[in-house]
């Protein structure tokens, strides 16, 4: 999957206080049980100042993962997986360099174990807290970093902003936006989720 296409998203690694919910379709990941060792992301950002590179302190992120037979997300986070483990939660240095699939060092593994064909992935992004945003200057929205999405704009997602002040129980919006993501699998394959087609 080229690391150089695709329109940017500022969640939920470029806005404070953002939770996210991707699904990534089983055909991604296979049938067969695998561990997921890490995530990658695919930053897109420069614009008139020309960074390629931005390194961004996260004081508290939290990633979860879980199951779904469900094809899309509704808006009721309770409702999108039931059985989702947190991975990780904590701070997270993550070294963003433009065009290039980055991983984010994840701690923890999550096993990927489906049950049925009709299994999906959930992956829940709670961005509770930024130290320094990095090197691209925040824009009035207050987004300062983005992740490239698919070109069409099929990986789907739900969202809501402010959710660590608000907490509540529905997205504000469900959408094809979701970010292109990387799973790097115990067995050293990398799987994309960027034209749902194992890479």
């Amino acid at each position: 999957a080229s690391p150089t296409v695709g329109f940017g998203n500022a969640f939920p690694f470029g806005a404070e206080g953002v939770r996210t919910q991707q699904l990534i379709p089983g055909s991604v990941l296979g049938s067969a049980p695998a561990v997921i060792n890490d995530l990658l992301v695919n930053p897109r950002f420069g614009g008139p100042l020309g960074i390629t590179n931005s390194q961004v302190h996260y004081g508290d992120f939290e990633i979860r993962m879980g199951t779904t037979q469900a094809t899309t997300l509704s808006s009721v986070w309770s409702n999108n997986t039931s059985n989702s483990v947190t991975v990780y939660r904590g701070p997270l240095l993550v070294h963003f360099v433009m065009d290039q699939w980055v991983p984010l060092g994840l701690p923890n593994s999550y096993l990927w174990s489906p049950q049925s064909p009709n299994d999906n992935l959930v992956i829940d992004f709670i961005c509770w807290d930024v130290i320094d945003t990095g090197a691209v200057p925040v824009d009035s929205f207050g987004y300062f970093m983005s992740m490239r999405r698919s070109v069409s704009d099929t990986i789907k997602r739900a969202y809501r902003r402010f959710w660590t002040t608000q907490q509540g129980s529905n997205a504000t919006w469900v959408d094809g936006f979701g970010i292109k993501l990387g799973f790097l699998l115990d067995d050293g394959n990398f799987a994309v989720s960027y034209t749902h087609l194992r890479a």
